[in-house]
């Protein structure tokens, strides 16, 4: 008789699901209740009149599920997923209905271009953002903009759960909690973490989450209880009493600008450990 770990294995495998982490519908797909609403009636609407889709643009910070959320709308249209990065649009425009990822990389020159194809309606478009305001004016004006909002720990909790059913992984809910409160309110997070946990489940065998695996998983990182890495520690001890620019941060971290900005220092400043002046980084309290 297979063990529960291989008959885990053969239901992965038989399973039509690619990929564990990703909600296949609006009902999987967890928080922002108000933009689903939004969007599952223009979805609705464009269905009954038998006409294309708005355009739509996604905005919000990394990791909120922007690219999945829009997916989720072409598939609920009932239309094939064309998905693209903007920095490929600068070398060809797309036509029909188009997800365009990281639409803020699409030139000014292009966003023009694009201006009079949207006018026309030979391209409906859906863009997912960081940085909206990167893109002109008279584009963004063409869109219906929804902006994502954070995630609370309980809506990471559903989350988690979610992937660990499609999983088939038993997990507690006080154990999927102590991954949410790790996971900086940020789902992407949360899936990058569970999948830490579940490759060491499947080299040692186990089908249930237990609180010496899930520690173990977080000791190898260097992921505290709230969530802070080593290279957090390693940026707040390296802050000295004033004011310090962004590359002497880079200099003594060795860390590229990029990182620093975009990974590191969004979490210390949400959760009041740094602030960004006029004058520089500066230390609010210790972690």
């Amino acid at each position: 008789m297979p063990t529960a770990f291989e008959q885990q294995v053969a239901s992965l495998l038989a399973s039509k699901r690619k990929d564990v982490f990703q909600p296949t519908n609006f009902r999987e797909y967890i928080g922002q209740e108000n933009t689903k609403i939004l969007l599952g009636i223009a979805v609705k609407a464009a269905k009954n009149e038998r006409r294309p889709l708005p355009n739509l643009m996604l905005t919000g910070g990394f990791g909120l599920g922007k690219t999945s959320l829009a997916t989720l709308i072409v598939e609920e249209f009932g239309a094939k997923v064309n998905l693209v990065d903007g920095a490929s649009v600068n070398k060809q425009l797309p036509t029909g209905l188009v997800i365009i990822d990281e639409i803020h990389n699409v030139s000014p020159e292009v966003c023009d271009s694009l201006n009079m194809e949207i006018d026309k309606g030979s391209v409906q478009i859906i863009g997912c953002t960081t940085n909206p305001g990167n893109l002109p004016a008279a584009f963004r004006s063409r869109f219906r903009i929804h902006t994502l909002d954070k995630y609370t720990v309980d809506e990471l909790v559903i989350i988690a759960d979610n992937i660990c059913k499609r999983k088939g992984v038993t997990a507690d809910k006080s154990i999927l909690k102590d991954i949410a409160l790790r996971s900086r309110t940020n789902p992407r997070q949360i899936t990058n973490l569970l999948s830490q946990v579940f490759d060491l489940m499947s080299v040692e065998h186990k089908t249930f989450m237990v609180h010496g695996l899930v520690n173990k998983t977080f000791a190898l990182l260097d992921v505290d209880d709230r969530g802070y890495l080593k290279r957090d520690y390693d940026y707040v001890a390296a802050l000295p009493d004033r004011a310090v620019g962004l590359n002497w941060l880079s200099s003594v971290l060795g860390i590229d600008t990029t990182t620093i900005q975009e990974e590191i220092e969004p979490y210390l400043m949400q959760t009041g450990i740094i602030d960004r002046t006029s004058k520089g980084r500066i230390k609010i309290r210790d972690l």
